[in-house]
């Protein structure tokens, strides 16, 4: 029986890491708060439009964050990913 010479296989190589999607910004619809407070006489512009608006900006401004540390980590990995292949 003979023995062959035989190079080490590689392992493939790994698919190259996918970049994050930026968040689209929600808006708040003014128009439509501004038609809501003159049907409810102002209390729609008192008591839910400054809460809907502060709440629209958190999820905005948690989603940037997100993705911020989404986009970090793919720039890590991709680095990494690319020191592999040289």
């Amino acid at each position: 029986m003979t023995h062959h010479d035989q190079s080490p296989k590689q392992a493939p190589l790994a698919p190259p890491p996918v970049p994050p999607v930026r968040p689209t910004p929600k808006k708040v619809n003014h128009l439509l708060h501004l038609v809501l407070t003159i049907i409810t006489f102002g209390s729609w512009a008192i008591m839910v439009w400054p809460w809907w608006a502060i709440a629209i900006n958190l999820s905005n401004s948690r989603a940037e964050r997100e993705y911020e540390q989404k986009l970090a980590a793919y720039t890590r990995d991709y680095h990494l990913y690319q020191q592999g292949l040289s």
